[in-house]
C-alpha cells in the first residue's frame, strides 16, 4: 500500500501542476487570438480603404483576406502556436486525470482485498 500512496501522491503533484500551468497556458492562447484578430482586422481595413488606382478593379474578398492573412503571419503563427500549446496542455491534463483515478481504483481494490483476507483465515 506503501507504494500505491507514493504514486498517488506523485501524480495529485502532477496534476496540481499541470493545472497551475494550464491557467497561464489559456491566458497566453487567448491573448495571442486577440492580437492576431486586432492585426488582422487592421489589415483588412487598411487594405479596404487603399485607394484603387485608374482602370483597376479592387481586390476580391478572397485578394484582400490572402493579402490580409500574409501581412499578419507573424501574429497567426503565435496565435497557433499558443493554441496548440493550449491543446498539449488539455491532453496531459487529461491524460493525468486518467492516471489518478487509475491509481486511485488501485488502492481501493488493494483495501478491499486486505479486507477480505481479513475476514477469511
Amino acid at each position: 500500500m506503501n507504494e500505491i500512496e507514493k504514486e498517488l501522491r506523485k501524480c495529485e503533484q502532477a496534476l496540481y501542476d499541470m493545472q497551475s500551468k494550464y491557467s497561464g497556458l489559456a491566458s497566453k492562447a487567448a491573448n495571442a487570438r486577440y492580437v492576431y484578430d486586432q492585426a488582422w482586422a487592421e489589415a483588412i481595413n487598411e487594405i479596404a480603404h487603399r485607394a484603387v488606382v485608374d482602370g483597376k478593379k479592387p481586390p476580391t474578398v478572397a485578394a484582400s483576406e490572402a493579402e490580409a492573412t500574409l501581412a499578419v503571419a507573424d501574429e497567426m503563427r503565435e496565435a497557433r502556436y499558443a493554441e496548440a500549446d493550449l491543446d498539449a496542455a488539455k491532453k496531459h491534463l487529461d491524460t493525468l486525470q486518467a492516471i489518478l483515478s487509475s491509481v486511485q481504483t488501485r488502492a481501493r481494490l488493494i483495501q478491499i482485498e486486505a479486507s477480505l483476507g481479513g475476514l477469511h483465515p
